[in-house]
């Protein structure tokens, strides 16, 4: 509900009357005849007062607005906004068909996104970007999200209003709903259009910010993004709602610290919820009041977490034991670490990494020159920061009932995705093998303990890294014989096995014994194969 209590800033709404379309806007509308109900598509007269907020954290960052986009932009301050970050109607809700979760479901998002024709659609945009210009500060930036349903109609308002386009950014959403129609390609991306106030802009960009997510390379324009995961809407669903992980990149990319970055149309704020992280101000204008709900719903997370907890996710700090210092007191069962994992499904592990402060890549200057090496470990400590594990602690395990485990997964060119790499087991004791048979051995006791994640591996440079599985490993499947085809290859090597002489490498179907690191090292380990790995992740049905 609105908070009467709390007015709207003073420096933001202070225009005795809403501001016109500016004079180059209103030579390029277009007549509407019998325009119909729904969307503005022509400017109306403001409203003496500004409404209240309808939230506003405690310290009054981050507010949301319940209003018609348009006209509370018409009341705003003239150079008032370092950055907007729009994802406006897109007109999809026409009748169409598309496929969510393997059903053919109708595109209704509402009436807010039907088409009211190419006139009337060009217009309303016209309208909100020329309002954006002339809010923005002279060298603001604005980033708009479209597929061709409409973003053809913004960048032409961009150009004619006297924008300067900066980057037309390729969203890749790394796994699209299939095209029922199967008469045209599968609508796999949306363009974001990133422009500068005018020509004369001196814009904001955080290059080597940028640069060093990538590692270490300039950053292109082919964003591959994950769609939001299971976590990031916890709170409730959007039908457009975009991921946490392309918004903070967004943010990161093109503000300052304490800078204003308003969203037009902020459904259930996602850019809110970025400015928070990275600490911004934030103000965003939602109409309907069942996605300001929700809105309202992760800003306040984001606050609690991010100005009132230790560094630690609220959901961890529920589901475990904190001590004074922000530490697990208590070991984390297995089912907590399993519902924790579960909700980062779809998450970028890169992005998780910088929240938590985890290094990716090391530094080293050689000869002059900085080298850039991958701190190969740096997907498992993210995990473990974030249930608030002790560093290394996969390596035993992990509060006595599971011990965690990571691998990589890619595209195969066929589309089928498999794993990247082998995943270690346990150290070889060679002396136990000997003696032990495999129902009593630390093989079959550590493979039961496995709560395995594997993310998606998409290029060196570590661009992004969804999570993409989540999977307690079970080798009991009798039906499936995986647990006698394990027991086998251990059997095979344990023949192999003879006191007192080393090892050799020796590979059974589903594990295999070989060395720990360098090829001429000394210490062995059972290894799960890549055949072995795709079965307790699933990837082989």
């Amino acid at each position: 509900m609105p908070d009467a209590a709390l007015p709207a800033p003073p420096d933001l709404f202070d225009l005795p009357r809403a501001a016109d379309p500016s004079p180059r806007a209103a030579a390029l509308l277009a007549p509407v005849a019998d325009l119909p109900p729904g969307l503005v598509h022509e400017a109306r007269p403001g409203y003496a007062d500004p409404p209240p907020p309808f939230y506003a954290s405690p310290d009054g960052r981050l507010r949301l607005y319940q209003a018609d986009a348009l006209e509370l932009l018409r009341r705003m301050r003239e150079e008032s906004v370092d950055m907007i970050f729009a994802d406006p109607p897109y007109f999809l809700s026409n009748g169409g068909v598309t496929c969510v979760g393997g059903r053919m479901v109708r595109v209704d998002k509402g009436g807010w996104d039907k088409s009211q024709g190419i006139i009337g659609d060009h217009n309303f945009n016209l309208l909100w970007l020329d309002q954006c210009r002339r809010i923005l500060r002279p060298d603001g930036t604005l980033w708009v999200t479209g597929t061709s349903h409409n973003i053809h109609s913004v960048g032409y308002g961009l150009q004619v209003l006297g924008y300067k386009i900066l980057n037309d950014i390729a969203w890749y959403k790394v796994n699209p709903p299939p095209n029922l129609a199967c008469r045209y390609f599968t609508h796999a991306t949306e363009t974001i259009l990133w422009a500068a106030k005018s020509a004369k802009s001196r814009h904001t960009f955080h290059y080597p910010l940028m640069k060093e997510q990538n590692g270490g390379k300039q950053m292109q324009s082919l964003w591959n993004i994950m769609p939001p995961g299971k976590s990031e809407k916890r709170h409730g669903k959007h039908p457009t709602q975009k991921p946490e992980a392309l918004l903070t990149r967004i943010v990161a990319a093109s503000t300052n610290p304490d800078e204003l970055v308003l969203d037009p149309f902020c459904g259930s704020a996602t850019t809110g919820v970025a400015c928070a992280r990275l600490g911004r101000r934030f103000i965003g204008i939602e109409r309907e009041a069942e996605h300001l709900e929700l809105a309202a719903k992760r800003l306040e997370e984001e606050y609690q977490s991010y100005h009132q907890q230790p560094r630690l996710d609220v959901t961890v700090a529920e589901a475990t034991k904190i001590g004074g210092g922000g530490g697990i007191t208590e070991p984390m069962e297995r089912e907590d670490a399993l519902k924790l994992l579960e909700a980062i499904k779809g998450s970028d592990l890169v992005e998780l990494a910088t929240r938590h402060g985890q290094r990716i890549f090391h530094e080293k200057e050689l000869e002059g020159q900085i080298k850039r090496t991958l701190n190969k470990g740096w997907a498992g400590l993210t995990l473990e920061a974030y249930l608030g594990l002790p560093k290394n602690s996969r390596r035993e395990p992990n509060g006595g009932s599971w011990e965690l485990k990571q691998v990589s997964i890619r595209q195969q060119r066929s589309g089928i995705y498999a794993a990247k790499e082998t995943m270690q087991i346990t150290m070889l004791d060679q002396s136990h093998v000997i003696a032990n048979p495999f129902e009593s051995s630390h093989v079959l006791h550590k493979i039961g303990r496995f709560i395995v994640v594997a993310r998606l591996y998409v290029d060196k440079a570590e661009t992004s890294s969804p999570v993409a599985i989540v999977r307690a490993a079970d080798i009991s499947m009798q039906t499936a014989g995986i647990y006698q085809q394990v027991e086998r290859d251990y059997e095979l090597i344990r023949r192999t096995l003879k006191p007192g002489e080393r090892p050799h490498t020796t590979t059974g179907e589903l594990i295999q014994i070989r060395t720990k690191g360098q090829k001429d090292s000394s210490t062995y380990a059972f290894y799960a194969t890549k055949h072995f790995v795709n079965i307790l992740l699933g990837l082989n049905k």
